[in-house]
Order: structure tokens, then C-alpha cells, then sequence
């Protein structure tokens, strides 16, 4: 109950001091919001790199890379969080950029760290190439950066208006990016720890918030963004909370579900394999197979060499032999160490007291965890060795021998027995015809040949394993065999033998990875086969209610033996026979004689593969039976040895295959959900695509919009202006005429002067008006190839002598609505334009083509577009223009010539003239390629 209180305590001042924070944070926005706002960025950017390092450090421990993943991310979100504060009004350290510069970086950063959000999911357990990754984002940062500070960035605030449509619908695209944030760990949530999970859930519903009290403020230090900035500082909380506090205090908890349970798999794993390992009777080690050094062994090897495990390892396996046999046994190690086919053999340790063992050993070259091995199983021969002695020793005297003694000639006399080899049934009637003394006619040739004392053999009668030690005896031409009872010793070889073979093929089936299930359940049934002995077996595996056995493997014997047609592979319990024995009574089954009746029998289809005998497995996980390995047709009986090989045999194997089936179920949910992703990102891209091209289109319109708009209002004015001073130019006129009537000769001329002046106000005047539209037009239908026919010679004049005209008329008839007249004062006007940028001569192209509404510009000036343009194009091969030049070529007294030699109405008036057609206009230019001046009037 203390602990309960203390804890709280402990929660109750971290919610107070949670309190107190924010409250000095608002205290601190009142009397300096730049001090809050560095203040809370400066919390957000610490924690950022904070995840960093935490990520960093613990890289070599992450089975799945969601957090180096961010944590790498978060490192460059902080970078950029970094230059949004540093260039926020108020810091004066960026000189020459308004609140835009700030507001630009902040949408960066939360566009980077949205998408980092989202994307990171994707590597849980996917292996992680950190330095392309540290390239793609340090990239990402460069380039962002260098659109924001060169200008080039959307515009994402102006002053005194607020934010730019960008801005917002960016807050939008980014909530959403969050969103589907969410459901990427949602879809992942059995990876977390819940108290992380539900941290990381919270951390993005609140930047989800932040971002959208991000998308109405109209002031850098307006209420929306303060709010915003709160909950950019809470959520960095949780953050730090989930990844860095967890981190270091439970980092258990922050390794993913998926880890653990491996962890706990592995773990159950080396548990049973320790269990036999450690509880062998038989000495196992491990020795490195390039260097000979001892790299684990069982507390039997321990006891064998009289040294720990500590003293062991790092040890050369040659170290353990008495010294004098230390240098050849080294050599003899480099000499075979390259053989995979293994060996045995007797050899003696000596122990630190002096004390020497003698041992028979096997030894096979093994893989794990892709390190070469060569493991070896010992077994001390001490009290062997000693029995031989002993028999050695009584040989001298043996009446008192335990085991059979005799002695024999060749003619199948026997002249001796000692009272254990009378025990032996008919050994004394049977003579050389005795199983004991099968083969005694060929040992002396044998003694000769190879210049032996003795021979040694191990025969077996009757299920009893005898070892004999054979003598010649030249003088009296006879035999004397020394007998021992093996049968023990032969079953511990036996036993050894198959649990080396057992652990190599839970090896080789280890390294079978990319294998199929039945390509996995043939190779354990043949092991299995071979294990016990058999001739035939098969492998099931169980439903989930325990009421179906479906077979997945058959031994290659079996099915060749089966003559049944339409084979059956699913078993119901209720309804098999024998075969499902072992799911009913939960324990192994055998049957030493299966022609005996039965009543778990239910008899075996015609065609089946013969049956003389049975041995059925359960194999259990948890509680529960998962599958079923059965073996049969034995020559001899099964014992406990089969069950037990047979049984560990399979555990292994379903531990195997349950990691098999785990890894494939997870590389399925993730490929599935690759493809969610993608088509998600594919929509949102689509949708982003769609939104900027909308975007751009609704600027375009609204700037033509704006274009057509002053040049109404302009027109306006100049009307006015030119009706005025047309009046006033009449006035001028008459007076010039009475001082020419009825002044001398000297007021003449300087009437004469006057005149002329007046006729160039009256063109001016006369520009004034048809810019305006006041000058009415006389519209008609006509063809536009036949205009600028028409206006060729003319066109040739202005352009003069230095530039070439080229015309490419359309062959067919463009009807339009048009002045004839003062469509050639737009092409002649478009001429002396041109003419005036190519000083040095060049090439003028008119050209005439049909084209359908999709080829018109966007802009809209007479409510609607019509299906059919008929396009006149104006080419020159000029120096061109810039793009602010382009967009003020239209606008009333603009021009790029010297001070009195324009007036720059001349584009204007064509602009007018054009729209006063129903028509439209754009330029396309660009420095050192010329200019193109396009009119599409509406065809009829």
C-alpha cells in the first residue's frame, strides 16, 4: 500500500509540475512571446535530437528498425525546427525576410515529419541501410533549404493577410499524413509495448491538433499559434516520454513485442537443448574449428578433464592430453580439422592433479550461427578399462574369471571351459559349430598374416553382445578365447550414435530456412525413419480443435507400397483408427504386433502398405497437440529409445516450424501492408498532384482575372483623359488657325508647329480611345488567312529590309469575327515590336492554324470558351525576355525602350483590340529564344 501511495505521489507532482510549466509558459508569452516561442522549440528540437541519440546507441539491439528510423529522421526535423526558430520575426538574425521565411521552414519540418511518421512503420523488421539513409534525408534537408532561402518555395504567409492557401491546405495534407500514421502503428500496435503505443498515439493526435490551430492565425504572435505551439510542446512530451524516458529506464519496453517473443522462444529452445546438453552422460564440447580452442561444454566434459567451464574455454583441445602427447595431438587436429566426414577413436585427457582419464570419443563438424564447429562426445572408459584389467588379470587365473574362458583346437575339440563359459547353452556339445566360436578356422592364418598376439571381435547371440580377445597358442596349436559381455556398453554406443544423428538433423534443419513445409516434413520424416529404424512412416499435423489429423508427409517406402488410388490425407479423430491413437490417450503409442486384434482398430483400406508394427508420437505445445509422427514395420521391437528419438525429434522440428511459420506470416502482413501503403501514398500523391495543379490553375486565373481588371480600370481612365483632351486639343487647333489667317509669315510657322504637334496628340488621342475601346469597331465575319494577306505589304514596310517575313498559312478557311482594320493594326503593331527588338535583323513568322479549347489559354474574358480557336502565332527570333518583363508586357505605358521613343500603349492596344474581339492573348518568352505572341479568336 506505501508503494501504491508513493507512486501516487510521484504522479500527483508530475502533474503539478506539469501545471506549473505551462502556466510559466503562458506567464512567459505575455511578457515576451518570442522568449515562449524559442523557449518551446528549443524543448522540441532537444527532444528530437534526444530520440537521436537514444536510437543511435541502441542500434546494435534493435531487432526491428522503427526507432533508428526516426530517430534519424527526427534529427533532421530538429535541423529544420532549428532554422525556423532562428528566422522567426523578432530574432533578426535572417536580414532581408519577413514572416514568410519561418512559416516556410515550419511546413518543411512538419511535412518531413509527417511523412517520417508514416513511413517508419514499414521497417519493422526490415533490415535498414543507415548511411543511405543519413544521404536521402541529409539530401531532403539541403534541397528544402535551398528552395526556402532562394525563394523559390510556395509562398506560405504575407503580411497583414494572413496565411496563403498553400499554407493551409498543406496543415490539411499533413493531418492527413498523421492520420495515416495512426493506422500504420494501429496495424502494428502487437510490435509495441501498449504503454509506448498508446504514448505515440497521443503524441500524434496532438500534432494532428497543433497542426490544425496552424491553419487560421494571421499574426506570427496571434492566439491560434500560440495554441499551436502548446501542443507542439505537449506532444514532444509524450514523445520524450514514449521513446527517451522508456529508453532508459525500461529498455525492455521499448524493444518490440516481436523481440521478446523470439527472445522467449529461443530461450524455451536452448532451454530443452541445455536440459540435454547439461544432463547427458556423456561428455559433449565444442571446439572452434579454425583455431582448435574449446568453445563450450556440458558439466560432464567438466568432470572428465577436472576443470570448469571458465577453465575451458579459450583452451586448445590438444592442451588437455598429457604433455608428452600434446605436440603430436595439435598436429594431428590440423590435419583433419578440414574433413566434414568426422572420426572417432580412444584417446586420455589428464586433469591438473596428474590424474589421466581414458575416453572413447566421435567427433562431427557442425554449423551454428554460421560458425564452424567440430563437437565432439566423450565417454570416460575408466571402469572399462579397469574390467579389462580385471579380466587380464584373472586370465592368469580363470576359474575365478566371471566371463566364458575356453580354450579350442581347430578340429572342434574343446579342451577347456571355465565355469561361465559352461553356463553357456550347448557350447560344450556344439563344439566350433557354437554361434561363440563361428569363424575360429580362419584365426591363425589371421594371427600369421598380420603378426598379432591377439585379435579382437565383438559378436552377438541371442540379443547379447560379446567382446572376445583371441590367442594363439603355437605350441599346442590351439585357441584360447577370453570372453566379456558387451551389452551394455554396445547400447550406450547405440544410444550415442543416434543422438548424434538426431542433433545433426535438427541441424541441418535449421539451416533449411527457404524450404517448403513438405519439403521440411520429408526431410524430418526420413530422419525419423532412420532414426528408429523403420521402414515406413508419415508426419501429421492437427487442426486447432484437435479433431482433424491432416498428413503432410509419407515415407517414400510407404507410398510405393500403397497401391490406393484416391490416397486420403484428412483423418477425423472420431473416425480413425490406430493412427489417431495417440491424439485419444495423449501419450506414445506402440504396437509390437499389429496382426493381433485390436479394438482401436479400424481395419486398413485395400492397397494399403502392410503393416507388422507401429510407433505413434504426440507432439504437444503447451497443452495442446499440434501434429503427430508415426513410424512402422520395425524388425524388431520398439523400445523406450525409439519414443524418446522419436519425440525430440519432433519437438525440435515443431519449434522449427512454428519460427517458419511465424517469419512467413510476418513477411505476408507486411507485404500486404507495403501494398496499403503504396496505394495510400499513391492517392495522396494523386491527390496532391490534383490539388497543386488546381492550385496553380486557380492563381492563373485569378492573376488574368486581376491583369483584365486594371487594364478595364486603366482603359477607364484613359478614355476619360482622351475625350478631355480632345476638347482641349479642338480649343489649340483654332487658335493655331487664327494666328496662321491673320498673323505675318513668322506666326505662320509657328502655327505650322502647332498643327503638327496637334496631329501627334490627335494619334495619341486616337491610341488613347482604341486602347480604351471607346473607338467603336466594325466586326464581320472574315477569313483570318485573308487578314493577314491583306496586311502583308504592309507588314514588309514596317519591318523593313533587314527582316525576313515568313507566313505559314493553314490550307483551309479560318472564319472569324473580325475588323479587318484593326486586326492589321494588331499584326503591324506586333511587327514594329518586333522589329524594335531585332535591331540587327532576324526572322518574323506569322502562322495560322485550327485548334481546340484545351489549346487556349486559362484565362477566361467572355464568360466561357467555345470548342474551336482559330490561333494566329507572331514568332521572332529577338533576344527574348525575362520572366518579370513577360508578365508586364500588356500593361498601359509600360516599355523597355529609351524615354521618348515610345509611348508603350502599342502591346496594350493589341491587348484590348483582342479582347474587344472576344479573343485571347498570351506571350511565351525566354531569354536568348525569341517570342511568341499567340491570338485565338473564337471560329464560327
Amino acid at each position: 500500500m506505501g508503494e501504491g501511495l508513493s507512486i501516487n505521489y510521484r504522479r500527483y507532482c508530475i502533474a503539478l509540475a506539469g501545471v506549473a510549466v505551462i502556466a510559466g509558459l503562458y506567464v512567459a508569452s505575455r511578457y515576451n512571446y518570442l522568449l515562449f516561442h524559442v523557449s518551446g522549440e528549443l524543448f522540441s528540437i532537444a527532444v528530437a535530437c534526444g530520440i537521436f541519440m537514444v536510437a543511435w546507441n541502441s542500434r546494435r539491439f534493435l531487432q526491428n528498425n522503427y526507432i533508428l528510423f526516426l530517430g534519424v529522421s527526427f534529427l533532421f526535423v530538429a535541423g529544420l525546427d532549428l532554422a525556423h526558430t532562428l528566422a522567426y520575426e523578432g530574432m533578426n538574425i535572417f536580414k532581408g525576410y519577413d514572416t514568410n521565411l519561418p512559416t516556410q521552414l515550419w511546413i518543411s519540418a512538419r511535412y518531413m515529419g509527417g511523412l517520417s511518421l508514416l513511413i517508419a512503420p514499414l521497417f519493422l523488421g526490415r533490415a535498414l541501410n543507415v548511411n543511405r539513409l543519413f544521404a536521402v534525408y541529409a539530401g531532403v534537408f539541403s534541397v528544402l533549404l535551398w528552395l526556402t532561402f532562394t525563394g523559390i518555395f510556395p509562398v506560405c504567409f504575407v503580411e497583414g493577410v494572413g496565411l496563403t492557401p498553400f499554407k493551409k491546405i498543406s496543415e490539411y495534407i499533413i493531418s492527413l499524413i498523421l492520420v495515416g500514421a495512426i493506422y500504420m502503428l494501429h496495424k502494428n500496435r502487437e510490435v509495441f509495448d501498449r504503454k509506448v503505443l498508446h504514448l505515440l498515439y497521443a503524441a500524434i493526435v496532438l500534432t494532428i491538433g497543433s497542426e490544425l490551430a496552424f491553419t487560421f492565425y494571421v499574426s506570427a504572435y496571434g492566439f491560434s499559434n500560440l495554441v499551436g505551439h502548446y501542443l507542439k510542446i505537449v506532444s514532444f512530451f509524450l514523445i520524450y516520454k514514449a521513446v527517451i524516458e522508456t529508453g532508459l529506464r525500461k529498455p525492455y519496453s521499448l524493444l518490440f513485442r516481436d523481440l521478446k517473443q523470439s527472445e522467449e522462444e529461443l530461450r524455451a529452445a536452448e532451454e530443452k537443448y541445455h536440459s540435454i546438453f547439461n544432463e547427458a552422460r556423456d561428455g559433449i564440447v565444442l571446439i572452434d574449428r579454425e583455431t582448435g580452442s574449446i568453445a563450450d561444454c556440458n558439466p560432464e566434459f567438466e568432470s572428465q578433464t577436472g576443470r570448469s567451464l571458465e577453465e575451458l574455454r579459450g583452451m586448445k583441445i590438444w592442451e588437455i592430453r598429457p604433455p608428452e602427447k600434446i605436440e603430436a595431438a595439435r598436429k594431428k587436429f590440423f590435419e583433419i580439422k578440414e574433413s566434414d566426414a568426422g572420426g572417432s577413436g580412444a584417446l586420455e585427457f589428464q586433469k591438473p592433479d596428474g590424474e589421466v582419464v581414458p575416453i572413447e570419443f566421435t567427433g562431427k563438424a557442425v554449423n551454428i550461427h554460421d560458425k564452424s564447429y567440430i563437437q565432439s562426445i566423450s565417454r570416460d572408459i575408466t571402469e572399462r578399462k579397469r574390467a579389462e584389467e580385471e579380466i587380464t588379470r584373472l586370465a592368469s587365473y580363470p576359474e575365478l574369471n566371471p566371463n566364458p574362458v575356453m580354450e579350442v583346437d581347430l578340429e572342434g575339440n574343446i579342451h577347456y571351459l571355465n565355469p561361465a563359459a559352461k553356463e553357456m547353452p550347448g557350447l560344450e556339445k556344439s563344439g566350433l559349430q557354437h554361434p561363440f566360436l563361428a569363424g575360429m578356422r580362419i584365426v591363425p592364418e589371421a594371427l600369421k598374416d598380420k603378426e598379432k598376439k591377439y585379435v579382437v571381435r565383438e559378436i552377438e547371440i541371442d540379443d547379447t553382445w560379446y567382446e572376445q580377445t583371441i590367442h594363439l597358442v603355437p605350441e599346442s596349436n590351439r585357441i584360447r578365447i577370453y570372453g566379456r559381455r558387451i551389452t551394455d556398453r554396445k547400447s550406450a554406443e547405440e544410444a550415442l550414435k543416434l543422438n548424434e544423428a538426431r542433433l545433426e538433423a535438427l541441424n541441418e534443419l535449421n539451416q533449411m530456412t527457404g524450404s517448403s513445409m513438405e519439403e521440411l516434413s520429408a526431410f524430418v520424416l526420413e530422419k525419423a525413419v532412420g532414426l528408429t529404424k523403420s521402414n515406413i512412416g508419415f508426419i501429421g499435423f492437427m487442426d486447432d480443435g484437435e479433431e482433424v489429423l491432416t498428413i503432410h508427409a509419407w515415407s517414400k517406402e510407404a507410398m510405393e507400397g500403397c497401391n490406393i488410388d484416391d490416397k486420403q490425407i484428412r483423418y477425423p479423430i472420431v473416425e480413425a483408427g490406430i493412427w489417431a491413437d495417440a491424439v485419444r490417450k495423449r501419450k506414445p503409442i506402440v504396437i509390437s504386433d499389429y496382426s493381433k486384434p485390436d479394438e482401436s482398430k479400424k481395419g486398413i483400406p485395400e492397397g494399403h502398405v502392410r503393416l507388422s508394427s507401429l510407433l505413434s508420437v504426440p507432439v504437444f505445445d503447451g497443452g495442446k497437440i499440434v501434429a503427430v509422427a508415426a513410424v512402422g514395420n520395425k524388425e524388431t521391437e520398439y523400445d523406450e529409445t525409439d519414443i524418446t528419438q522419436l519425440g525430440l525429434l519432433m519437438n525440435g522440428m515443431w519449434r522449427f516450424y512454428q519460427r517458419k511459420r511465424a517469419e512467413e506470416e510476418l513477411n505476408r502482413y507486411r507485404k500486404h501492408l507495403e501494398e496499403i501503403v503504396k496505394e495510400r501514398t499513391e492517392e495522396l500523391v494523386a491527390a496532391f498532384e490534383e490539388l497543386e495543379q488546381e492550385i496553380a490553375e486557380r492563381e492563373k486565373t485569378e492573376a488574368q482575372l486581376l491583369q483584365s481588371q486594371k487594364m478595364e480600370a486603366v482603359g477607364q481612365l484613359a478614355g476619360g483623359i482622351a475625350h478631355d483632351f480632345n476638347n482641349r486639343l479642338f480649343a489649340i487647333r483654332n487658335y493655331a488657325h487664327i494666328l496662321k489667317t491673320k498673323g505675318d509669315e513668322q506666326a505662320a510657322d509657328i502655327a505650322e508647329g502647332i498643327f503638327a504637334s496637334c496631329n501627334k496628340a490627335a494619334q495619341l488621342i486616337d491610341e488613347l480611345m482604341q486602347f480604351s475601346r471607346k473607338k467603336a469597331i466594325n466586326p464581320r465575319p472574315a477569313d483570318l488567312n485573308n487578314i493577314v494577306r491583306e496586311a502583308e505589304d504592309l507588314l514588309r514596310v514596317a519591318l523593313g529590309k533587314n527582316i525576313k517575313l515568313d507566313l505559314q498559312l493553314a490550307d483551309e478557311q479560318l472564319t472569324v469575327i473580325a475588323d479587318n482594320v484593326q486586326m492589321e493594326h494588331v499584326l503591324i503593331n506586333l511587327a514594329t515590336n518586333a522589329k524594335g527588338a531585332m535591331p540587327e535583323g532576324g526572322r518574323l513568322t506569322i502562322r495560322t492554324e485550327r485548334v481546340g479549347a484545351d489549346a487556349a489559354p486559362t484565362g477566361v474574358f467572355d464568360g466561357g470558351k467555345q470548342s474551336l480557336y482559330a490561333l494566329v502565332s507572331v514568332t521572332d527570333t529577338g533576344p527574348g525576355m525575362d520572366e518579370r518583363t513577360r508578365e508586364k508586357i500588356f500593361e498601359p505605358f509600360f516599355t523597355t525602350k529609351e524615354a521618348g521613343e515610345g509611348t508603350g500603349l502599342g502591346l496594350s492596344i493589341v491587348y484590348s483590340t483582342v479582347k474587344q474581339h472576344g479573343g485571347y492573348i498570351e506571350v511565351q518568352s525566354e531569354p536568348g529564344k525569341g517570342t511568341t505572341f499567340k491570338i485565338y479568336l473564337p471560329m464560327i
